[in-house]
């Protein structure tokens, strides 16, 4: 099976500040998703994540683009399942 190297990203001229932010990744959240990628048959990944730019660098068969794109955004959900977890913890303290 022939394998490419992709791409998937997201950067300052393409999106605002904000949404940059739900792509932006913790070290441990890269290691999430590395193992993630890796667990959905991506071969190889490199996650780049700047205050300017986020992407996803990867070895893999030429279809994986879609399945990337969905674990990047579940990711996101998780992020913000977390911070809602939190907040209510918060609330619940005082």
């Amino acid at each position: 099976m022939s394998e490419i190297i992709g791409l998937v990203g997201i950067d300052f001229e393409r999106a605002n500040a904000l949404v940059r932010s739900h792509f932006a990744f913790s070290d441990t959240q890269k290691i999430d998703l590395s193992t993630g990628l890796l667990e959905a048959g991506c071969r190889e990944c490199v996650i780049l994540s700047t205050c300017n730019r986020s992407e996803v660098y990867y070895v893999s068969r030429p279809n994986f683009a879609p399945d990337l794109i969905r674990l990047l955004l579940q990711e996101e959900e998780n992020k913000q399942k977390s911070l809602l977890g939190k907040l209510r913890g918060a609330l619940k303290k005082s």
